[in-house]
């Protein structure tokens, strides 16, 4: 009997979550979006399609839902790279561990761009697996929270007149007169949630940047504002035969974006070799389509100790992009 209402009860939680999702709640953050982009971390996770919210297998998930950080089942430190759009530079560490199976630990730092706009987060997780700590019935459940804090710089390149040589010296005047240099920092608060349903089937649910606040100063003026929250909840699957499905769903909170279906799909064909691939589906009147697919390759270098190495190529109408990530668990 207590096992049939436990099963009910967490039935009823997960609809009310799903339904959540799809309502949003009432926030003010700004609705600037340019600054501190979530473009989404690690080779695995972008080959997938973004639709990671339910996983736990690696230390980089802490930048996805850092309630999968309690799943993990060694430690991991994760390092991944990616030109966006042959534009931006992004680079970022993740490194993960357990304790006591109840308390789980992570640390991740994401550094992007140059000196014209160069960004900096760093990230602390707390994770929490429920079924090891408490006796009340909450078996699979998990929580975690990550502290982020944000650091900018702006304007650093300089200006240099010489540069523009087809424009007038009034041009040139003027435009020198508004270039500015500043710096900005904040923080903010992501919560996750996840559980296993069964042995094969998980749910993750996160809201990024439930709170955020970032600070800007050019010199001449400062004003505050905060990075868009985002809520995405998703599902992972493995089937019998090991393969693996993953299906997202983010809603982008009050009117600061479109909302996106994301699904991926993963097999391991060797030991040492997983192919992968996914799509996300934009909600708006773009109706942008994104593809993805990658590889993953392991070897066991010790006897608890193993690399990966993790590629995934991004087709996206601005411009494609490859992504590389090297993680060892041990």
């Amino acid at each position: 009997m207590r096992n049939t209402a436990m099963r009910r009860i967490t039935a009823m939680v997960i609809a009310a979550l799903f339904m959540w999702v799809s309502n949003g709640f009432p926030q003010g953050l700004s609705k600037i979006t340019s600054a501190f982009v979530d473009i989404g971390i690690g080779a695995r996770a972008q080959a997938l399609g973004g639709a990671y919210t339910a996983m736990s297998q690696s230390a980089s998930v802490l930048f996805w839902n850092p309630a999968g950080l309690a799943g993990l089942q060694k430690r991991s430190v994760e390092f991944s790279y990616v030109n966006q759009f042959g534009l931006v530079p992004y680079s970022a560490f993740a490194g993960g561990l357990t304790l006591a199976r109840v308390h789980a630990f992570g640390l991740g730092v994401l550094s992007s761009g140059d000196d014209q706009l160069r960004e900096t987060t760093a990230v602390l997780t707390y994770a929490l697996e429920l079924e090891n700590l408490l006796s009340t019935g909450l078996q699979g459940w998990q929580v975690g929270l990550n502290l982020k804090y944000h650091l900018a710089s702006f304007g650093k390149n300089g200006f240099d007149p010489s540069n523009y040589p087809i424009f007038s010296e009034q041009d040139l005047s003027a435009a020198q007169n508004t270039f500015v240099q500043g710096t900005a920092s904040g923080f903010g608060l992501d919560l996750g949630l996840a559980y296993q349903m069964t042995p094969r089937l998980r749910f993750g649910l996160v809201v990024r940047n439930l709170i955020s606040k970032v600070s800007w100063e050019n010199g001449q003026q400062a004003y505050d504002e905060g990075i868009p929250a985002h809520l995405s909840a998703g599902l992972a699957f493995r089937t019998r035969s090991n393969w693996l499905l993953t299906a997202d769903y983010d809603n982008a909170l009050g009117d600061t974006g479109a909302s996106q279906f994301r699904f991926g799909t993963e097999k391991r064909v060797f030991r040492f070799l997983a192919l992968r691939a996914g799509m996300g589906q934009t909600l708006s009147a773009e109706n942008l389509r994104q593809f993805s697919m990658g590889m993953g390759l392991f070897q066991r270098i010790s006897r608890s100790g193993v690399l990966s190495v993790d590629y995934a190529y991004q087709m996206h109408p601005l411009a494609n992009s490859h992504r590389f990530s090297v993680g060892f668990t041990f």
